[in-house]
């Protein structure tokens, strides 16, 4: 974290930064999280659901008995980013430059989907496996981006691409070398099927999301390679009952309601 800071503080001097640190695998975590940034004397205008895990090889729970990927990548979210709208933190700059909320999903979110009677593999654990897990998070961030599209938020989803970060675990990297996108080092490959980024090009989906002018009629879509691929969108997650379902599912895990709000 410091050394985020330090980076920031080196492009741009002037700006106030307020790092906050929070376990997204424990939601009293997230929750004092919350509190810390009510106290802060500013409001935002921008917010990136941009928290992730390492994608294990073997099913494992948050400390609040979460399957790990949905739980930090999703239920973690969806309780910070309706905490913070409720207590006004969340808000449009101007009628011009509305609020703007980003989650970051992938293509793989088309995969499987969200098992919205079974998301933390309770009932039937030996359906674990990554690629079911990762792919239910990442459906679940870009479904949440629509239901906030519905209760009048502009929120986008974006796949910023295949990225080497410290967030690859070793069950990604077994994946990635049986499809032939990295070597036997864990060294990337570039196939017809997938191109890799880098940080700063993955980082420009973000960027595009957040402040293009162009977008604001646009809510609710999904980015790829900064550019508009809403019918790239699986079937399960633009299925408008499942979106909310799930948003249903995600006030029940977290013991909130927060339709009110909207």
């Amino acid at each position: 974290m410091n050394e985020v800071v330090l980076d920031v503080k080196k492009e741009a001097p002037e700006v106030e930064i307020r790092p906050v640190v929070a376990d997204f695998g424990e939601l009293a975590s997230v929750r004092t999280a919350a509190e810390t940034i009510q106290a802060f004397p500013e409001q935002f205008h921008v917010f990136f659901a941009n928290a992730a895990t390492g994608n294990p090889e073997t099913l494992h729970r948050t400390s609040d008995g979460f399957e790990l990927n949905f739980g930090v990548d999703h239920v973690a979210h969806f309780l910070l980013v309706n905490l913070l709208l409720r207590a006004g933190k969340l808000v449009s700059f101007s009628p011009e430059s509305p609020l703007r909320i980003v989650t970051v999903s992938s293509r793989i979110h088309a995969v499987i989907g969200v098992r919205l009677d079974d998301p933390n593999f309770q009932l039937r654990p030996d359906d674990y496996n990554p690629l079911a897990s990762y792919s239910q998070a990442k459906a679940a961030n870009l479904m949440f981006a629509r239901a906030l599209m519905k209760r009048g938020i502009l929120t986008f989803a974006v796949h910023p691409g295949t990225v080497l970060t410290n967030i690859i675990g070793p069950g990604t990297v077994k994946h990635f070398q049986k499809n032939g996108w990295m070597d036997a080092d864990g060294k990337p490959i570039d196939t017809p099927e997938v191109k890799w980024k880098s940080p700063e090009e993955a980082a420009a989906g973000y960027i595009v999301a957040a402040f293009d002018p162009e977008l604001k009629g646009q809510s609710g879509s999904y980015l790829v390679d900064c550019q508009l691929r809403n019918e790239l969108i699986a079937v399960h997650s633009r299925d408008e009952e499942k979106v909310e379902k799930l948003w249903t599912l995600s006030e029940e895990l977290v013991k909130e309601q927060f339709s009110m709000l909207f």
